[in-house]
């Protein structure tokens, strides 16, 4: 999650883990995991996904040799 909200944000992920550290330690875990759902819920998803190529066929198939 740090590694995307750093993408998104445009800066250095190291900055972001800390800072979460930060807010979890003084906040306490339930408000962390509030944050962290609701990253999860407003942040793109498809963004930086790699898909499969699709597949094209084009002719007749290979006919098997005996």
């Amino acid at each position: 999650m740090c590694a995307g909200v750093a993408k998104y944000l445009d800066v250095d992920v190291t900055l972001v883990r800390v800072l979460t550290l930060a807010v979890t330690i003084f906040t306490g875990v339930v408000p962390g995991l509030i944050v962290y759902l609701m990253a999860m819920i407003v942040m793109p998803k498809d963004e930086g996904v790699l898909r499969p190529a699709p597949i094209v066929t084009t002719g007749s198939p290979p006919v098997p040799s005996l």
